[in-house]
């Protein structure tokens, strides 16, 4: 795969993980196929350490400390997925701090309106 190309997909794979961090702050999620996937699809272009794919599925799986404190588990879950994507981030030999991330999410974002403009969506 050209380096570009490979980059672009490891953007395009966190700017994923984003978005499940987001979703996972309203709810535990399910076990799903897509997600393991994804996780699965980045480790292989990585570095070989797992750790911290393996606490971002734990995470996006649990039910928080706090009972009846959906808000706070939500925010903490979320939270704590954030922190894992960037240790992601760095097994891909890509930096990024919390404000980086956001703005490469951001980007790929406004790409994605483009593209649904464009197709009349």
């Amino acid at each position: 795969m050209p380096e570009s190309s490979r980059h672009t997909a490891i953007l395009l794979g966190i700017a994923a993980l984003y978005d499940v961090a987001e979703r996972a702050g309203k709810e535990p999620l399910s076990p799903w196929l897509e997600l393991r996937s994804l996780l699965a699809l980045l480790h292989t272009l990585g570095d070989g350490r797992r750790e911290p794919y393996d606490k971002f599925w734990k995470h996006s799986l649990s039910e928080g400390l706090e009972r009846n404190h959906a808000s706070a588990n939500g925010y903490m879950r979320s939270t704590s997925m954030r922190i894992e994507i960037l240790g992601i981030g760095r097994s891909l030999n890509l930096e990024l701090r919390s404000t980086e991330l956001s703005n490469v999410i951001s980007e790929i974002r406004a790409k994605q309106r483009l593209v649904r403009m464009s197709d009349g969506s």
